[in-house]
């Protein structure tokens, strides 16, 4: 039961990480990471967790796939940058606005 993001920082080769169904609650220490994980990082599955802002993601700029669902994410944002961007799931959220996906990705 993870409550906060630590100790990923030093993975600068990362593709894949899977913090899926637990209790963090902010992506905020993400922006901590180093840039070569920015770089690297693929795949980001946080779903199931109690996490209310998605913007960090934008800082990982070739993400292919991210799962946020079962999350309290009110607000899209964060895509705007991810142009490898194919799978993004963002199910059983509180979204009330989804404005933020034009142009996002070259799949969606």
């Amino acid at each position: 039961m993870i409550k906060t993001i630590v100790g990923v920082n030093g993975f600068s080769n990362l593709q894949t990480l899977e913090l899926y169904d637990n209790q963090i609650e902010s992506l905020e220490p993400l922006t901590e990471a180093c840039e070569g994980m920015k770089q690297s990082l693929e795949i980001l599955d946080m779903s199931y967790n109690t996490i209310r802002d998605m913007g960090p993601v934008s800082q990982f700029i070739n993400l292919e796939q991210v799962y946020i669902a079962n999350n309290k994410i009110k607000e899209i944002k964060g895509l705007q940058d991810l142009g490898k961007l194919k799978k993004l799931d963002l199910g059983a959220n509180r979204i009330r606005i989804m404005d933020k996906l034009e142009g996002v990705g070259s799949s969606l």
